[in-house]
């Protein structure tokens, strides 16, 4: 049976803008020698869309798009050596230029998506192929913010809404200012605010499909506002608090389509936060819409190799569990030993006043004999290394400490 290694994909980031070089390095941790015919890296994107409209009916294609491959390990000729990856960490770097068309990783839903990863294969010498998959993003291109009214009054009822910054990362938190100046003759039923994620898709026919989800929703005033009353305040939305989001990708970004492959991802795509907040009125119903912008802003640098830290952790525990087993065999053998030494003191010959000069107390024992007949003095004087009880050889000595 082929050892199978334990492998991770290691790229210097987890998301690309298009056009931008993925770098990285393959470690493959092996078990034994494996020989390889050759061994590569693909960069590649699933896309599936249901929304095309082919005449009056409508479609769903996945399709797999491979983008850029990188051969790591092969032989220089056939007539070679064939390549052996050798037991122990082996670490191969690579190097992909993203297309400068790629669109952008983006999920809708289980029907409309675009995924982006990376592949490490290796094809053994049998025909056998091993494969690693792991998953990156490719980043919109960002457009500049348009401008956008902060304020609305309508019926005597002024709403403002701003928002401390107007692009935020995925793992930001949102900060809102809100106020309501109601100037009507009724009173404001209801204060709310939303966070909503809106996708507009425009397909082949010219057609236009729309996707509105509401991601939060917050009540401001537990009491209504009272007819010349403003009320005013300060939310905050934690979006760690949320599924992760897509990033934003503004309505003047086109997704460039290649004709060579022909993606059946829509040429044109729009996807937008927008910040709403609502006032319920004589049953009439004020929105107020500022848009908010998921980007890339910050930079979190990936963890070092999981699978490979996870097997080099079990490796080092059944290491310490193969000493600490040899350390209880040795000590329990000790043990033994201590015994055997106890009882060897319990016969006869043994005294607790030396032999030889019977003054001080006997504290040497003898091995192999062991006999308990000296003081270390009188041990000293032993030039011929024999027990004085015994005549047999001293192979060594231990003081006893009472």
């Amino acid at each position: 049976m082929l050892p199978r290694p334990v492998v991770d994909i290691l790229p210097d980031r987890s998301s690309y803008l298009p056009g931008a070089v993925i770098c990285g390095k393959i470690a493959i941790m092996m078990t034994g020698n494996l020989q390889i015919d050759r061994a590569s890296i693909v960069l590649s994107q699933v896309e599936k869309a249901r929304i095309r409209w082919l005449g009056f009916t409508t479609g769903s294609e996945e399709k797999v798009h491979y983008l850029l491959t990188q051969h790591i390990l092969r032989p220089r000729s056939p007539t070679h050596s064939p390549i052996i990856l050798s037991k122990g960490l082996v670490h191969l770097p690579f190097s992909l230029k993203i297309p400068a068309d790629a669109p952008p990783s983006l999920f809708i839903d289980e029907d409309n998506f675009c995924n982006a990863s990376l592949s490490f294969t290796i094809v053994v010498q049998n025909d056998t192929t091993l494969q690693w998959s792991s998953s990156i993003t490719i980043l919109p291109v960002f457009v500049p913010i348009a401008r956008y009214d902060t304020t609305l009054e309508k019926h005597n009822v002024k709403l403002t809404l701003m928002s401390g910054q107007s692009a935020f990362d995925r793992h930001d938190v949102v900060t809102a200012n809100w106020s309501v100046d109601n100037q009507s003759s009724s009173k404001v039923s209801e204060l709310s605010l939303s966070l909503h994620k809106k996708i507009i898709v425009r397909c082949d026919g010219g057609k236009a499909k729309q996707f509105s989800e509401t991601l939060i929703d917050k009540p401001l005033v537990s009491m209504p506002v009272r007819k010349g009353a403003r009320r005013f305040g300060s939310i905050e939305f934690d979006l760690n608090q949320l599924p992760p989001l897509d990033y934003s990708v503004p309505s003047s970004s086109p997704i460039v389509r290649r004709i060579d492959s022909k993606p059946i991802l829509t040429s044109y795509l729009t996807l937008d936060y927008v910040l709403r907040l609502l006032v319920v009125y004589k049953g009439h119903k004020l929105k107020l819409k500022i848009p908010i912008y998921i980007l890339p802003l910050h930079v979190t640098p990936l963890p070092r190799s999981p699978t490979l830290v996870v097997h080099q952790l079990k490796t080092e525990l059944s290491m310490h569990e193969l000493q600490l087993q040899q350390t209880r065999e040795l000590a329990a053998s000790q043990q033994v030993e201590i015994e055997q030494l106890k009882e060897k003191l319990k016969q006869p010959g043994n005294s607790e006043v030396c032999c030889i000069c019977l003054e001080n107390d006997a504290c040497i024992v003898f091995i192999p004999c062991g006999h308990l007949c000296t003081c270390r003095v009188c041990d000293r004087s032993l030039t011929r290394r024999q027990c004085p009880i015994c005549r047999t050889r001293i192979e060594s000595s231990y003081t006893i400490y009472k």
